[in-house]
């Protein structure tokens, strides 16, 4: 008989708690945006060992009628690429981006759309070795039980 005690668990958070982590690139899509430009649509899976096969997104912006929004996603994308080891001086296949291993920097981000107001994301690149500190395992979950094949 199954008999489970959850009184004193406490819940799992959809947002990625705020921290550094050793990420690999999983995905990566070209994709129109709301406004008619275009963007790399980027995914990102945490290495581990805290919050181990988790997701985290990251939007360049690579075609925009503003140019200075171009300017910030290329520069962006430019230092995910050199911050992962890698020297891409032209990027014409977005192949070249799968299994690219960074430090992402993942903290609250503020947005004029209620739903995304205060989620986390990630805000910056790093040197793997730069990472300083994992993000703090949620209270109540032992590392060793992620493993938990379900």
């Amino acid at each position: 008989m199954l008999n489970i005690d959850l009184t004193n668990v406490e819940e799992q958070s959809g947002d990625l708690p705020a921290g550094e982590y050793i990420a690999t690139v999983s995905k990566a899509e070209l994709k129109d945006t709301s406004t008619g430009g275009q963007m790399i649509a980027t995914e990102f899976t945490i290495n581990g060992p805290v919050q181990a096969n988790r997701k985290a997104w990251f939007n360049f912006n690579i075609k925009n009628a503003n140019p200075k929004a171009v300017e910030i996603g290329l520069s962006q994308l430019k230092t995910m690429i050199v911050k992962s080891g890698k020297n891409i001086g032209t990027l014409n296949d977005l192949n070249l981006l799968y299994g690219l291993q960074v430090g992402i920097v993942v903290k609250p981000q503020k947005s004029n759309d209620p739903r995304f107001d205060g989620k986390t994301g990630v805000v910056g690149f790093k040197e793997a070795k730069e990472v300083k500190a994992l993000a703090p395992t949620p209270q109540g979950i032992n590392v060793a039980s992620t493993d938990i094949p379900f």
